[in-house]
Formats: C-alpha cells, sequence, structure tokens
C-alpha cells in the first residue's frame, strides 16, 4: 500500500517512499462522520487526467521495481518458488538433468547401433567363409594325401604316374589355407572394431554424464517482473486525513487524529 501526501513537480511521486503497511480496505470508511467537514481539492487530485497518469505511473513503478528473485536452472529450464528447500530445488533438476541425459544417450546409442550391426553382420559373413575355406582346406588335404598314396602305389605297381597331379591339389590346398589365415584376420580386425566402438560408446555416455551432471548443478536466482496485464490495483483515489478540530478562543485549531490516537 501507498500514502502519496502531496506530489512533486509535474505529480512526480516516489512510490518507494510513499510505502506503508498494507491495507484492510474493509475497514476503511466510505461515508463521512456526522459534521464532518471537507476541504476542497487541489490540483492534482481534483483534475481526472492527472490522477489517471498518477495511477498509470504506480503500475509502472511496480512493474519495474517489485520482481521476485526466484530459484531457476534456466540450462534445464528448471524454476522454482524462492521458499522450494535447495534439496528439493536439487532433486528438480536431477530428474530434468535424467531425462535430457536419457535422449541423448538413446540418440548416441542408435547411432552407434547403426555401425556395429554392420560390423556383426561382416562378422556373420566372414566366420560363415571360415567355416566353408576350413571345410575345403580339409577337403582338399584329404584330396592331396589321396593323390599322393596313388602315384606311390602305382610306382611300386611297376606303372609310370606324373605327381603334378597332386602338386596342382597342394597348390589349391595352400592358397585355401591362405584364405583360412585372412578370414581369421579380418575376423579379428572385426572384433577389435567392435571392441573398440563399443569402448568408444561407453566413453561418451560417461561424457554425457558428466555434462548433465554439471549442468544440474547449476543454481542461480533470477528477477522474474509482473506483466504489466497482471498488476491489479484494489483501490486507487483520494482519501482525506482525519483531524479534529479544536476551538481555542477564536481560533480554531485542526489537530491530526493519529496524533490524538497515539
Amino acid at each position: 500500500a501507498f500514502l502519496v501526501p502531496e506530489t512533486g513537480p509535474r505529480n512526480y511521486v516516489d512510490w518507494e517512499e510513499a510505502l506503508i503497511d498494507p491495507q484492510d480496505l474493509l475497514r476503511l470508511p466510505h461515508e463521512p462522520e456526522d459534521g464532518a467537514r471537507f476541504l476542497a481539492l487541489e490540483q492534482p487530485l481534483s483534475d481526472a487526467a492527472a490522477m489517471r497518469q498518477i495511477k498509470a505511473d504506480l503500475t509502472e513503478w511496480i512493474y519495474r521495481s517489485a520482481p521476485v528473485m526466484i530459484k531457476a536452472n534456466e540450462e534445464l529450464g528448471v524454476y522454482a518458488d524462492p521458499d522450494l528447500d535447495e534439496d528439493d530445488f536439487e532433486k528438480l533438476c536431477i530428474e530434468a538433468a535424467d531425462e535430457r541425459l536419457q535422449v541423448d544417450i538413446d540418440k548416441l546409442e542408435e547411432s552407434y547401433r547403426r555401425k556395429l550391426d554392420s560390423i556383426a553382420e561382416k562378422l556373420r559373413r566372414e566366420r560363415r567363409e571360415l567355416e566353408e575355406d576350413q571345410a575345403d582346406v580339409a577337403r582338399r588335404k584329404s584330396e592331396e594325401y589321396s593323390s599322393y598314396a596313388e602315384t606311390i602305389f602305382s610306382f611300386f605297381g611297376g606303372r609310370r604316374r606324373s605327381i603334378s597331379s597332386a602338386m596342382s591339389k597342394r597348390s589349391r590346398r595352400s592358397k585355401a589355407e591362405e584364405e583360412v589365415e585372412e578370414s581369421i584376420q579380418e575376423i579379428a580386425s572385426l572384433e577389435g572394431q567392435m571392441s573398440n566402438l563399443q569402448a568408444e560408446l561407453e566413453q561418451e555416455i560417461e561424457g554425457l554424464e558428466e555434462k548433465w551432471a554439471r549442468i544440474a548443478a547449476k543454481k542461480e536466482e533470477i528477477p522474474v517482473t509482473p506483466y504489466k496485464k497482471d498488476i491489479k490495483i484494489d483501490f486507487f483515489g483520494v482519501a482525506w486525513e482525519p483531524n479534529y478540530l479544536v476551538q481555542d478562543g477564536e481560533r480554531l485549531e485542526a489537530i491530526p487524529a493519529a496524533d490524538i490516537t497515539a
């Protein structure tokens, strides 16, 4: 509440200086007491336009000078009443940070999942090829041994046979063994890539956890001013301060009622 005994030049009012304790409007008398007299209104109290301007000036002062300081974590979009306990505000921040963290982790895991799935598919193909190559090597070894045996038996049987066929089979077996070795190396390489990607993923998740933990720990107080449309002035008008008129001989003296009450 405000009480303005008089305005300054150009109807200036120092509203901070005019602040008084809140008033119960229901207790303010709206009818004069019997026998009361009223002094005539002077400028600006008798000027409706001037009074509207003073009222608008009061609204502007409240808008600019009456902010409420609230707890805030603006990165998380968390705001709280200034009376909220610090621990409760921290919980709100942690909950909000956890939600943002999970969104980031989901995006990160989806990105890595595509890479890991691609490597896993290559691994499946390489392992199938390895099994096929190993079976091929075993088959070619068997053929090679059979060819050598035929050549030896033919020699002892008095028939001359060329060993070129056996050598050719040995060459094909060696090539199959090289393919087996290549598959083993490729599988080892792919497994290494998967292991590295999984380690990278864990490291990036740890980085995200640290990031959102730092953000959750941020706390500040920010001023919040009301919208002008939300500033409601319950009562604005002219009030006469009561005085008692005391007759002292021929002199009539006005004594403030508040002084007598005190």
